[in-house]
């Protein structure tokens, strides 16, 4: 995981040229989670932390995307989650 200054340099740089958001397993009464992954070199790993050193979290993928495109990935270089929406429970 990096913080978000060091992810921005990375992406500069391009050696992170793709992400990928998906949902955090939860328990049935908690809130969806989404997290922003990184794919490429480094592996598959979750992309950025928050200032405790947790990968970031955001309760909506609208959000997760938002922050990525802020990085600076492209719509295009984004992989949506291809389930349900964070609202719908089992």
């Amino acid at each position: 995981m990096y913080s978000r200054i060091f992810a921005l340099n990375l992406i500069r740089i391009g050696h992170l040229k793709n992400c990928r958001i998906e949902f955090v397993p939860q328990h049935d009464n908690a809130y969806q989670m989404v997290l922003i992954t990184q794919e490429g070199q480094g592996g598959d790993e979750n992309l950025l932390e928050d200032e405790r050193g947790r990968p970031a979290a955001f309760l909506t993928v609208s959000e997760a995307k938002r922050v990525a495109m802020s990085l600076g990935f492209t719509e295009d270089s984004i992989k949506l989650p291809k389930t349900k929406t964070p609202d719908t429970r089992d």
